[in-house]
Protein backbone atom coordinates (compact mmCIF):
# COMPACT_ATOMS: atom_id res chain seq x y z
CA UNK A 1 0.00 0.00 0.00
CA UNK A 2 1.30 3.42 -0.91
CA UNK A 3 1.45 5.64 2.14
CA UNK A 4 1.16 9.42 2.27
CA UNK A 5 4.49 11.24 2.37
CA UNK A 6 3.63 12.45 5.90
CA UNK A 7 3.55 8.85 7.16
CA UNK A 8 6.84 8.05 5.43
CA UNK A 9 8.44 11.10 7.06
CA UNK A 10 7.20 10.03 10.51
CA UNK A 11 8.59 6.53 9.89
CA UNK A 12 12.00 8.00 9.02
CA UNK A 13 11.95 10.10 12.21
CA UNK A 14 11.15 7.03 14.31
CA UNK A 15 7.73 8.32 15.38
CA UNK A 16 5.93 5.51 13.57
CA UNK A 17 6.84 1.90 13.06
CA UNK A 18 5.86 -0.53 10.31
CA UNK A 19 3.43 -3.18 11.45
CA UNK A 20 0.93 -5.12 9.37
CA UNK A 21 -2.65 -4.60 10.49
CA UNK A 22 -5.75 -6.72 10.15
CA UNK A 23 -9.39 -6.07 9.38
CA UNK A 24 -10.25 -7.29 12.87
CA UNK A 25 -7.96 -4.74 14.50
CA UNK A 26 -9.31 -1.82 12.48
CA UNK A 27 -12.83 -3.03 13.23
CA UNK A 28 -12.05 -3.15 16.94
CA UNK A 29 -10.79 0.44 16.92
CA UNK A 30 -14.06 1.52 15.29
CA UNK A 31 -16.10 -0.52 17.77
CA UNK A 32 -14.22 1.11 20.64
CA UNK A 33 -14.85 4.53 19.09
CA UNK A 34 -18.55 3.80 18.82
CA UNK A 35 -18.71 2.79 22.50
CA UNK A 36 -16.90 5.96 23.55
CA UNK A 37 -19.28 8.01 21.39
CA UNK A 38 -22.25 6.46 23.18
CA UNK A 39 -20.66 7.36 26.52
CA UNK A 40 -20.07 10.92 25.40
CA UNK A 41 -23.78 11.44 24.83
CA UNK A 42 -25.08 10.30 28.23
CA UNK A 43 -26.62 13.49 29.60
CA UNK A 44 -26.41 12.69 33.33
CA UNK A 45 -22.67 11.96 33.20
CA UNK A 46 -20.35 14.86 34.18
CA UNK A 47 -19.19 17.02 31.27
CA UNK A 48 -15.50 16.22 31.76
CA UNK A 49 -16.23 12.47 31.53
CA UNK A 50 -18.31 12.97 28.40
CA UNK A 51 -15.53 15.13 26.94
CA UNK A 52 -12.93 12.46 27.69
CA UNK A 53 -15.15 9.83 26.07
CA UNK A 54 -15.51 11.94 22.91
CA UNK A 55 -11.73 12.49 22.85
CA UNK A 56 -11.13 8.76 23.29
CA UNK A 57 -13.46 8.06 20.35
CA UNK A 58 -11.41 10.44 18.20
CA UNK A 59 -8.17 8.79 19.29
CA UNK A 60 -9.51 5.31 18.47
CA UNK A 61 -10.50 6.50 15.00
CA UNK A 62 -7.08 8.10 14.52
CA UNK A 63 -5.50 4.76 15.45
CA UNK A 64 -7.71 3.02 12.87
CA UNK A 65 -6.37 5.52 10.33
CA UNK A 66 -2.78 4.64 11.25
CA UNK A 67 -3.45 0.91 11.20
CA UNK A 68 -5.09 1.22 7.78
CA UNK A 69 -1.66 2.42 6.60
CA UNK A 70 0.07 -0.52 8.36
CA UNK A 71 1.83 1.75 10.84
CA UNK A 72 1.65 2.19 14.58
CA UNK A 73 2.94 5.07 16.69
CA UNK A 74 6.00 4.45 18.80
CA UNK A 75 6.03 5.24 22.50
CA UNK A 76 7.97 8.46 22.02
CA UNK A 77 6.86 11.65 23.66
CA UNK A 78 4.15 13.44 21.73
CA UNK A 79 2.82 10.37 19.95
CA UNK A 80 -0.79 11.08 20.94
CA UNK A 81 -0.49 14.63 19.66
CA UNK A 82 0.97 13.43 16.36
CA UNK A 83 -1.73 10.78 16.07
CA UNK A 84 -4.47 13.41 16.46
CA UNK A 85 -2.75 15.85 14.07
CA UNK A 86 -2.41 13.10 11.46
CA UNK A 87 -6.17 13.07 11.02
CA UNK A 88 -5.66 15.99 8.61
CA UNK A 89 -4.15 13.63 6.05
CA UNK A 90 -5.00 10.09 7.22
CA UNK A 91 -8.76 10.75 7.13
CA UNK A 92 -8.87 14.19 5.45
CA UNK A 93 -10.40 15.93 8.46
CA UNK A 94 -11.61 19.49 7.92
CA UNK A 95 -9.50 22.20 9.54
CA UNK A 96 -12.25 23.33 11.96
CA UNK A 97 -12.72 19.80 13.26
CA UNK A 98 -8.96 19.27 13.41
CA UNK A 99 -8.61 22.38 15.60
CA UNK A 100 -11.31 20.97 17.90
CA UNK A 101 -9.43 17.66 18.17
CA UNK A 102 -6.08 19.35 18.81
CA UNK A 103 -7.66 21.49 21.53
CA UNK A 104 -9.20 18.37 23.09
CA UNK A 105 -5.79 16.68 23.07
CA UNK A 106 -4.26 19.69 24.83
CA UNK A 107 -7.05 19.80 27.43
CA UNK A 108 -6.73 16.04 28.03
CA UNK A 109 -2.97 16.33 28.47
CA UNK A 110 -3.31 19.18 30.96
CA UNK A 111 -5.85 17.21 32.95
CA UNK A 112 -3.65 14.11 33.05
CA UNK A 113 -0.10 15.42 33.22
CA UNK A 114 -0.68 18.56 35.24
CA UNK A 115 -3.55 17.26 37.34
CA UNK A 116 -5.46 20.32 36.25
CA UNK A 117 -9.15 20.51 36.94
CA UNK A 118 -10.97 20.31 33.65
CA UNK A 119 -13.67 22.92 33.42
CA UNK A 120 -15.49 21.84 30.30
CA UNK A 121 -18.26 24.12 29.10
CA UNK A 122 -21.27 22.99 27.11
CA UNK A 123 -19.98 24.75 24.00
CA UNK A 124 -16.64 22.87 24.05
CA UNK A 125 -18.35 19.59 24.87
CA UNK A 126 -20.90 19.86 22.07
CA UNK A 127 -18.27 20.99 19.56
CA UNK A 128 -16.13 17.94 20.32
CA UNK A 129 -19.06 15.51 20.26
CA UNK A 130 -20.30 16.93 16.95
CA UNK A 131 -16.84 16.82 15.35
CA UNK A 132 -16.21 13.30 16.70
CA UNK A 133 -19.56 12.15 15.28
CA UNK A 134 -18.65 13.51 11.84
CA UNK A 135 -15.26 11.80 12.05
CA UNK A 136 -16.86 8.51 13.06
CA UNK A 137 -19.19 8.68 10.04
CA UNK A 138 -16.22 9.34 7.72
CA UNK A 139 -14.23 6.46 9.23
CA UNK A 140 -17.13 4.02 8.98
CA UNK A 141 -17.51 4.80 5.28
CA UNK A 142 -13.76 4.74 4.59
CA UNK A 143 -13.25 1.41 6.32
CA UNK A 144 -16.47 -0.28 5.16
CA UNK A 145 -15.50 -3.64 3.78
CA UNK A 146 -12.06 -3.44 5.40
CA UNK A 147 -13.25 -4.45 8.88
CA UNK A 148 -14.73 -7.55 10.42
Amino acid sequence: MKRPVQAENLLKRGLLQDEKSSAEEIGQFLKNAQEFMVGSKVAHVPAKVRYQNAYDAVFQIAMAGWRNLDVRPTHKEGSRNITIQSLAWSLSVASDDLRTFIQADRIRAEGIYRAASLAIGNKELEALIDAASRLYDVARKKFAGKTR
